[in-house]
């Protein structure tokens, strides 16, 4: 009887030690458990923080490179203008076979226009598509480089003459600012008519003194819509101070 007392109090013994081994490994699992959750939420926020501030980055960096972008095109468009600014294109000249194309720009400035002195003139071509030599149809435009702007500056002042004509005889300009200048030709057609002073400047129109844009028209007079429209010097001074603040921030 003692002995069968003495095994069951082994086995007992030998239960409760079971049990207490086994709630301590669960606890310990538990806790492990437990430190992997945190350390995965730690590891999910810290992925969320840096993924919010990658895209923050991605944000900034494509932004300055879409104005790094359109600061290259405006120079690169500001170097075509300068490259063409005594250039000159002329319309609605026919296009005779084996024609000499400076020979008949300079009777067109002298039949058309009433310049009978000499001009000095660089490269003069044919450019663009039209009717072939000789042949019936619109023709192409021809572009004359001036070596001298006053050259330049009297056949524009002339070109009134050519009113009512077949003719026509413009600045040249790149296509994006051609492009602008057409959008703004109908408006400025329509403020001259209603008796405002006009003067188209690149692809800038300015009405009465001050730059316009498509509040204009409803705007109140001009001493009070400084904050709609802005005089031509204030134009400049703004693009200068730009221009001298990219200056100093390369310098740096």
């Amino acid at each position: 009887m003692k002995k069968d007392n003495s095994e069951t109090n082994r086995n007992m013994q030998g239960l409760s030690d079971f049990i207490d081994d086994f709630r301590a490994k669960h606890e310990s699992n538990v806790k492990e458990v437990s430190g992997i959750r945190t350390a995965m939420s730690k590891a999910v926020n810290d992925f969320e923080d840096m993924s919010h501030e990658l895209k923050q980055e991605i944000k900034v960096s494509i932004n300055e490179v879409k104005e790094e972008n359109d600061e290259l095109k405006d120079t690169i468009i500001d170097l075509q203008c300068r490259s063409m600014k005594n250039n000159l294109i002329f319309t609605g000249l026919r296009e005779p076979e084996n024609e000499n194309t400076e020979n008949l720009i300079r009777g067109f400035i002298k039949d058309e226009l009433h310049i009978y002195h000499k001009l000095e003139l660089g490269n003069v071509h044919r450019f663009g598509t039209g009717a072939q030599p000789g042949k019936r149809g619109r023709p192409r435009p021809i572009v004359a480089r001036f070596i001298y702007h006053n050259d330049l500056a009297m056949v524009m002042s002339n070109t009134y003459r050519l009113k009512g004509k077949q003719y026509g005889v413009n600045k040249q300009f790149p296509e994006a600012i051609e492009q602008a200048r057409k959008s703004l030709y109908p408006v400025m057609k329509e403020m001259k008519a209603d008796g405002h002073r006009v003067r188209l400047v690149r692809d800038i129109l300015y009405v009465d003194g001050v730059i316009y844009n498509h509040q204009t028209l409803n705007s109140p007079p001009p001493n009070n819509r400084r904050e709609l429209l802005n005089t031509p010097e204030d134009y400049q001074s703004r693009k200068r101070r730009r221009r001298e603040s990219r200056n100093s921030t390369d310098h740096s």
